[in-house]
Parts: C-alpha cells; structure tokens; sequence
C-alpha cells in the first residue's frame, strides 16, 4: 500500500502560482473583460444592465435662486417621488445703501458714510464701532479740492 500512495504522490504534477483576478471593465461593445494577475485578457462576453426605469430626464429638474440671492435651490421629481436640497453660495451681494431697520445676513454689503461694509454674521445694527457685525471693506477718501485755474 506504501507504494501505491508514493505513486499516486509522485504522479501529481509540480504546483504552479495561482492566477487572481487584477481587474475586470466593460469594453465600449458592452463586454466584459477580466484583467488577470498574470497578465492575460479574457473576453466574458456582453453583460447587459439590470432592467430597470429610464433615469432623471431635465423635465423632471427645476433649479430656482431663492430671494435672498445667494441660494439656490435644486429639485428633482419623479412621479409622486420629489427631493429637493438647497445650496448657498457664500458671496458679498451688494445690498445699496445702509436702511436703518433693514436685516443684513452674513455676506450683505452696504455703504454707510461713503465707506463699503460687508456683514460678518445677520445683523441690523449700524455699521460703525465695534461688535456691530460689520467689517470695513473700502474706507471712504478724501474729498477732492477744486481746481483753480489763475
């Protein structure tokens, strides 16, 4: 019997590496293609998608800013089904001059005694001092002189 199994043992051919997969794509005619460890390409075939219902067309889009000028609001619709988020840009949006009583948001600027502000956080307070919620943008200049001609 030992010389049954030696035999047996000694007909199993030498071991060789084992070949993994490295990578696998679908080629542009809708193949697949396994990339192995060793090098070779291997055609699968065509794989065709799952099944499935036409995806998002622009119909079912709508992208609006809101009032406040800085955001913008994206929604998607299909059906009953409807998700809509908002994003806001965060951009100094020139409000005129300062309005006493106005709500200035974070972002707004005004002018207030010939000077530019911008808004450092919501705020209805006037533009001069300290912790007013403003930040001096663009100091006013000098008043020009008259130019006489002798």
């Amino acid at each position: 019997m030992a010389k049954s199994v030696a035999d047996a043992v000694a007909a199993i051919p030498p071991a060789k590496d084992g070949v993994g997969a490295a990578g696998a794509v679908i080629d542009r005619s809708g193949s697949l293609v396994l990339t192995l460890s060793d090098g070779k390409m291997i055609d699968l075939g065509r794989v065709d998608g799952k099944d499935g219902l036409d995806g998002t067309s622009p119909e079912d889009m709508a992208v609006e800013l809101l009032p406040d000028g800085r955001t913008v609001r994206f929604v998607f619709a299909k059906g009953e089904k409807e998700y809509a988020f908002k994003v806001p840009f965060p951009v100094v949006l020139d409000r005129g001059v300062f309005k006493e009583g106005t709500a200035y948001e974070h972002g707004d600027a005004v002018t207030f005694g010939g000077s530019l502000w911008i808004a450092q956080r919501a705020t209805g307070e006037k533009p001069e001092g300290n912790n007013t919620g403003w930040r001096l943008a663009v100091k006013k200049g000098r008043d020009g002189r008259d130019l006489n001609k002798e």
